[in-house]
């Protein structure tokens, strides 16, 4: 009885955090970054009040129809996290970046080796902090490490000018330095999870914005230091600035 009792409640703790914990994601994005963008999935699946968008299955078809996933037999093959938050954000170095969530590493440095047999990424390249590859043919990098995924790319880079392996590897050692000072730590934009925003973006030059669907409505926050204001126009008129 004892043991059952503590696996109900080992197991009930377990759910309660990974289901109801903020996500950990932005905990990669360094200090000086230009842009930033949160777009929080499982908690607006669960407290928006939004149905399921029509044609999401055709998306979903899509996805799984690429030429990347084309040999998963299940889509948890890929070692992605099926309902992952996704943060964009603006380097100091101009590179564009957006992160994912994993639930398996080593599932995902699998698929990383089939796109290589396939000719679609290099050979990964193995650091203290992180593990990447390059895109065959494209300006385009994908690094991994502490379950976390992140796609890079440099405007900087074209098909004639290529970043050294230096360039590269000093931009990603600073998004995998397990600081404990990065741009998560500004207050105006804690204030906006605070005020329970499913989507957070700070354009580089205004405060932060969010927005916090509930019950099919959306509410627009701008963020402050010591609390978010509710501001309808700014957050939607900053989100449609962003979009490209």
């Amino acid at each position: 009885m004892t043991l059952v009792t503590i696996s109900v409640i080992t197991v009930g703790a377990y759910l309660y955090f990974n289901f109801k914990s903020r996500s950990s994601l932005p905990v990669i994005v360094p200090k000086d970054v230009r842009m930033f963008m949160h777009f929080q999935t499982r908690k607006m699946r669960d407290e928006s009040g939004v149905k399921q968008p029509i044609y999401m299955d055709s998306l979903a078809s899509l996805v799984a129809n690429s030429v990347l996933f084309h040999h998963l037999i299940d889509p948890s093959e890929a070692g992605i996290s099926l309902y992952s938050d996704l943060v964009y954000f603006y380097s100091k170095e101009h590179s564009h970046c957006l992160a994912l969530s994993l639930n398996s590493e080593q599932r995902f440095s699998r698929l990383l080796d089939t796109l290589k047999m396939n000719e679609i990424v290099g050979k990964q390249m193995v650091t203290p902090s992180f593990n990447y590859a390059k895109f065959k043919d494209l300006p385009l990098y994908i690094a991994y490490k502490y379950k976390a995924m992140i796609l890079v790319l440099p405007t900087i880079e074209s098909k004639e000018i290529n970043l050294s392996a230096s360039e590269i590897e000093s931009q990603m050692a600073k998004i995998f330095s397990d600081h404990s000072d990065g741009f998560i730590k500004n207050r105006s934009i804690q204030s906006l999870y605070d005020s329970d925003c499913q989507w957070i973006a700070w354009n580089g030059k205004d405060n932060p914005v969010g927005l916090c669907f509930n019950k099919s409505k959306s509410s627009g926050f701008e963020g402050f230091d010591l609390e978010a204001k509710a501001i309808e126009n700014k957050s939607a008129l900053i989100f449609a600035g962003m979009r490209p």
